[in-house]
């Protein structure tokens, strides 16, 4: 078959994901997070949850900083295993470019010893079909990817924590 023929299938079909590398850093004991996302699924996400009309681009830094936070507190959560008490996020900020918007963060998991475990439901509640990629980089090791749908939001994850 002609790949010319699928390019409007393409153009007409969206594709909703979102991309996060994450990176352990064992001095802070924090995982350093670059989260990559469209602009229109993000506009879509943060208006469903302030239950107003929001356009990510006409907010100051300090209330784009604060409603992105109070959103991603809520969707991306790093737990241990048998526990309920999420990682601590801390804000390192954003910038947008031609096509995304990139979000830094960082998560700093509960004292313990259990399995940690992520939860990605970013978009979930707007956007049917979802996925969210999340790329551990590990330091001579290859890198690994988890992908988070509805039906697999929450995995266990591995990186370099020694």
């Amino acid at each position: 078959m002609n790949s010319f023929l699928l390019l409007p299938l393409l153009v007409m079909h969206p594709f909703h994901v979102t991309l996060t590398e994450a990176e352990w850093n064992r001095q802070t004991n924090r995982l350093e997070c670059s989260l990559r996302v469209d602009p229109r699924d993000l506009d879509m996400a943060l208006s469903a949850h302030e239950k107003k009309p929001i356009r990510s681009e006409e907010l100051s830094a300090d209330e784009l900083e604060r409603i992105t936070t109070e959103y991603l507190r809520k969707r991306i959560r790093l737990l241990r295993t048998g526990q309920d008490e999420p990682a601590t996020l801390h804000w390192v900020g954003s910038e947008a470019d031609s096509k995304y918007r990139w979000f830094y963060f960082e998560l700093q998991p509960p004292a313990g010893e259990q399995t940690l475990m992520m939860e990605n439901r970013l978009f979930f509640e707007v956007q049917a079909g979802q996925r969210n990629t999340v790329v551990f980089r590990r330091k001579q090791k290859k890198s690994r990817a988890a992908v988070f749908t509805e039906s697999a939001a929450r995995q266990e994850v591995k990186f370099d924590q020694e």
